[in-house]
């Protein structure tokens, strides 16, 4: 569960740096 914590909060850190989930937003 650790992992796919990580996991999901990387892609999350990744995307809004990219501004992809204020735009899906």
């Amino acid at each position: 569960m650790k992992d796919l914590y990580r996991y999901l909060s990387g892609q999350v850190s990744i995307e809004l740096k990219n501004g992809n989930t204020l735009k899906r937003l």
